[in-house]
């Protein structure tokens, strides 16, 4: 999703040099050319067991979640989950913090079978059932259970032990059968995850697999079928569901995807993965080089007419082989991972992962940037079973289960090398920038370069206050910049949270071409430059004329609320913050 508040200039480097001499660089991981750095393995976050370790994975932000579904916890493969935090155990140290369990266990249950995470929130599921985690439930960190999911209308033999996704308030849960469960956050009563919509697919082909794999992200719903019946046996369905599409809330099938090159036995739908206006899905069937090589499609919103998802590009290995398995796929922002689980490089059933970033290659292309491979790669590990990537974060599961041999099971964690600002320190000052007219575009037109009053206006019941003709009571997206209400209000940054929904400029729109006051935009002349050059008052600002750029850390379960200033501007919070909200995503 394009950045709301940089519309019409997007940063690849910043560099600024402050009044103290003090040079940062912002780079932009979505503006990478060929040479761009790629991931490179951190930290084995279970090591080989016979759990089921890596069967699934899911990462949020600082968060990452192992399922560990072959697990016994006293009972015989009743299963687990693992939550690991960035900075646990020491500095960029990711450390297990909880060890999640089903408050009702059984044997044979498979809990950890499927896992997802989104902020403080995780979802389990296995058996019968899913359950819903939360990080403060109980104690700071202790990720407590909050509630056991089960669907209004369960029949025997069936229930909500299928695919998991969360994001926000929202989670879905697949069915053993032909649909699947939404539930909200606050759904018959406060933190209560009531259900309020059973999805079914319109086409009776593909019900009985609907459900194979989920993926949610905004106002979005995906739901894969790859067992679906389209001309032959098992071509395989996706099919995409909309928030308001039919009706307020109403959750309403939006469109039935299918391959460019549909054949026998491709399963497409087998694995999916949604980011805003980016869908990503994953097929075992026959391709190229052979029978299950695997490959991705990529599916854009708006490609072919409105919200019409049209495929855009179709992806394979470089090095694709038949039984490599290229089918387990995710997708953060402008970054594909896609899993190989049958990969022989390092030895037969092995695995490999692949990530694929857009722009890479050429305008829009998704072009292959690195082949990721485990340090201890060993035959029958299956590296890539399982794929999750959150920002710069990336976690590869290696289930490992031999059906009777040694059972290798483990998770990967990989970080891309973030933009992390560096300092260097000059002899000299530099001389203050001198402010200028707004450049052309970088203000929009309906608000000019003074310095109106921009007041939020509250959600309604009627009328439309952001000029997108919805009306207030049912708008997703209250201040028209391009991230939900729900992705502002959620904890997690990547995902757009800790905005104000009604608010598209936020804190850091601080100053004009006159001094002090929001100009509509949070820009790089006025915002990013004033703050830096009131880095310090020895550098020519001075109270009160520095004091707007003091915003200090921000508080409060609505993180956009900032405190009262803490009589320094500082890297953390006021230049950094500022910096990070002009090339502002939601994906």
């Amino acid at each position: 999703m394009a950045p709301s508040l940089s519309t019409t200039v997007k940063i690849t480097a910043l560099l600024v040099t402050l009044m103290l001499g003090v040079t940062v660089v912002i780079a932009d991981r979505h503006e990478q050319d060929a040479n761009a750095a790629a991931p490179s393995e951190f930290k084995t976050l279970i090591a080989s067991s016979g759990d089921g370790a890596g069967l699934s994975v899911a990462v949020s932000g600082d968060t990452a979640v192992v399922g560990a579904y072959r697990d016994t916890v006293g009972l015989t493969y009743a299963g687990a989950a693992y939550v690991f935090q960035r900075n646990q155990g020491g500095t960029e140290n990711w450390g297990q913090v909880k060890k999640l369990i089903a408050s009702d266990a059984l044997a044979f249950d498979f809990f950890g079978r499927y896992v997802a995470v989104s902020g403080d929130t995780a979802v389990v599921s296995g058996g019968s059932a899913a359950y819903v985690f939360q990080r403060n439930q109980g104690g700071a960190d202790n990720w407590g259970e909050v509630k056991k999911l089960a669907a209004s209308d369960a029949q025997s033999g069936s229930g909500l032990g299928g695919d998991v996704a969360v994001e926000g308030d929202i989670a879905i849960i697949a069915a053993w059968g032909d649909a699947a469960y939404l539930f909200h956050r606050n759904q018959g009563g406060a933190d209560n995850w009531g259900e309020v919509k059973k999805l079914s697919p319109a086409n009776p082909l593909a019900a009985n697999s609907f459900g194979s794999s989920l993926a949610i992200s905004g106002n979005t719903v995906v739901v894969g079928a790859s067992n679906t019946f389209v001309g032959a046996c098992c071509v395989g369905v996706v099919i995409v569901f909309e928030r308001n599409e039919g009706g307020a809330d109403n959750w309403g099938e939006l469109k039935e995807l299918t391959s460019s090159d549909m054949q026998a036995a491709e399963s497409f739908g087998r694995s999916v993965g949604v980011s805003g206006d980016t869908l990503i899905v994953g097929s075992d069937g026959t391709f190229g080089a052979g029978i299950d090589t695997g490959k991705a499609f990529v599916f854009q919103r708006d490609e072919g007419g409105a919200d019409n998802w049209g495929e855009v590009k179709r992806i394979t290995a470089s090095d694709a082989q038949p039984g490599d398995g290229f089918m387990n796929v995710a997708i953060s922002g402008d970054t594909v991972i896609v899993g190989a689980e049958g990969e022989d490089a390092g030895g037969d059933g092995a695995g490999a992962a692949y990530v694929f970033q857009r722009n890479h290659g050429g305008t829009d292309n998704w072009g292959e940037v690195e082949k990721l491979i485990a340090s201890d790669s060993q035959p029958g590990a299956f590296f890539g079973k399982s794929v999750a990537v959150s920002s710069y974060t990336s976690v590869v599961g290696a289930d490992g289960w031999s059906g009777g041999g040694p059972d290798e099971s483990a998770a990967y964690l990989f970080l891309e090398p973030t933009p992390t600002p560096t300092s260097t320190l000059t002899p000299t000052p530099t001389n203050t920038p001198t402010p200028t007219p707004c450049p052309p575009g970088k203000v929009p037109a309906n608000v000019g370069c003074g310095t109106p009053t921009l007041t939020p206006t509250p959600k309604g019941p009627d009328g439309d206050t952001d000029g997108d003709t919805i009306p207030n009571s049912t708008d997703p997206d209250d201040d028209n910049d391009g991230c939900t209400d729900v992705q502002e209000l959620g904890p997690d940054e990547t995902l757009g949270g800790r905005r104000n929904p009604h608010n598209p400029w936020d804190f850091y729109d601080v100053e004009t071409i006159s001094g002090p006051g929001q100009d509509g935009v949070v820009d790089l002349l006025f915002d990013i430059l004033g703050v830096i050059n009131h880095y310090h008052p020895a550098a020519g600002g001075a109270p009160p004329n520095d004091a707007h750029y003091d915003r200090g850390p921000s508080a409060g379960p609505n993180a956009w609320n900032m405190t009262a200033p803490d009589g320094v501007i500082d890297l953390l919070n006021d230049i950094l913050g500022v910096i990070r909200q002009f090339d502002h995503r939601c994906t």
